[in-house]
């Protein structure tokens, strides 16, 4: 499997708040602010396996793994008008992000019996980064980096290595049920922070690691028209990172906590009461919370019991589609709707975190399909939900938030051939 992309990103940030009323304005006299950023990503990616069975009772499968990823970056901060017309620059910046791993991974599932399995499996990994920024602009350069212009950061380099396992025991109770267990860990890596001198933030941040456990059921009844999947989980994890805001000049940068855990239960089922009419719908409560406190000299507060950013206590989804044959055509008719409860923003200086309330999403489709051919009508988020989903206290800009999608309307079609 070969995988090659480009995606691109450039918006634009009012930054008025951050730097207007110190910086800019002592260097060009005026407060208003834009910070533009121009990012894009090349990346390739190769994948090989081979599986055969071994004997009567053992499958095999091992495989190699590659991705390279290119990320150049380029940031400025400009002086505006009021109408945005632009006076200057106040800093030009560029910096280069290479990210690559080289990854063998292998997967035994022994049949212990017609109705017992236990996978094992095993992946190592060797991640490498590399980091490098120069920023030119004179004044801001001199005041905040306390050097000369252009400064150039020299190439800053990570390596890391990660082993990760799974065991995963299964067994059908009958032809329709199925018991399954699973332990495994996870790896996230670390990386190269972009620190801007003379601020006091960690130049690199540690990886992260999991140890799941989960216990499931999975199964079917009348005849199929009902299938289901029940399970529950328990995530130990360790060296948490931590996405944060130095509030002195809106940097981003990322740290390490201590240990967390996430426990939950998630349910869903899939039903066809009627010939045409499919109803689907899970349900997912999840406690997520630190475990110990944060180590001495973090720069945020957290306590053990605190609640993990972002994470809502109870999400759900419920779908509905009706498949009608209308000759020549096949039309499926469907809404969905989605809850994600109140969450709570990142970890913070101080105690007081943002808070997030729970929002609810409404989808409708209208599908015709002929042959080859399918003609897709959609209303995504259709009450035109403003749900927050992040911003707030401790961002960049305290009093902006991001939301989800507002109403789109759209149609596609597709030809499979």
């Amino acid at each position: 499997m070969t995988g090659y992309s480009v995606s691109r990103l450039y918006d634009k940030l009012d930054y008025t708040q951050i730097l207007g009323n110190t910086l800019t304005n002592q260097v060009f006299g005026t407060a208003d602010t834009i910070n533009t950023d121009d990012t894009h990503t090349n990346k390739i990616s190769q994948e090989i396996r081979l599986a055969t069975p071994i004997g009567p009772y053992f499958d095999w499968l091992v495989g190699g793994f590659y991705t390279h990823e290119d990320s150049p970056w380029a940031l400025e901060i400009l002086p505006v008008t009021p109408t945005s017309q632009r006076l200057g620059s106040l800093v030009y910046t560029t910096f280069d992000s290479v990210y690559a791993e080289w990854a063998a991974f292998t997967d035994l599932t022994w049949h212990i019996t017609d109705t017992f399995d236990v996978q094992f499996g095993g992946r190592e990994s060797k991640i490498r980064q590399t980091f490098q920024e120069t920023d030119v602009g004179e004044q801001y350069v001199e005041i905040v980096e306390n050097t000369t212009s252009p400064a150039v950061t020299p190439e800053l380099r990570t390596s890391q290595n990660a082993f990760t396992y799974l065991v995963t025991p299964s067994w059908k109770l009958t032809p329709r049920l199925m018991l399954y267990a699973r332990f495994a860990s996870g790896y996230r890596p670390g990386g190269i922070n972009n620190v801007i001198g003379g601020v006091d933030l960690p130049t690199e941040f540690a990886p992260d690691k999991t140890r799941n456990y989960e216990l499931g059921a999975k199964g079917s009844a009348f005849d199929h028209r009902l299938t289901f999947d029940a399970s529950v989980y328990y995530i130990d994890w360790s060296q948490i990172q931590l996405s944060l805001i130095n509030p002195d000049n809106g940097q981003n940068y990322f740290s390490n906590g201590s240990r967390a855990k996430s426990q939950g239960l998630e349910l869903a089922a899939q039903s066809t009461p009627l010939n045409g009419l499919h109803l689907g719908g899970w349900v997912s409560f999840n406690d997520a919370v630190l475990t110990q406190d944060f180590p001495p000299g973090n720069l945020v507060s957290g306590a053990a019991g605190d609640r993990l950013p972002y994470t809502s206590r109870f999400s759900g989804s419920a779908s509905l589609d009706y498949e009608l044959p209308l000759r020549p055509f096949t039309a499926i008719f469907g809404a969905t709707a989605s809850y994600v409860g109140p969450r709570i923003g990142a970890f913070q200086t101080a105690p007081q975190r943002q808070e997030l309330p729970g929002y609810t999403k409404t989808d409708l489709h209208a599908t015709a399909k002929k042959g080859q051919w399918t003609l897709d009508l959609y209303i995504n988020n259709l009450t035109d939900a403003r749900g927050i989903v992040g911003g707030g206290i401790g961002t960049a800009i305290p009093s902006s938030f991001g939301v989800i999608q507002p109403r789109t309307t759209g149609v596609s079609v597709a030809w499979t051939f």
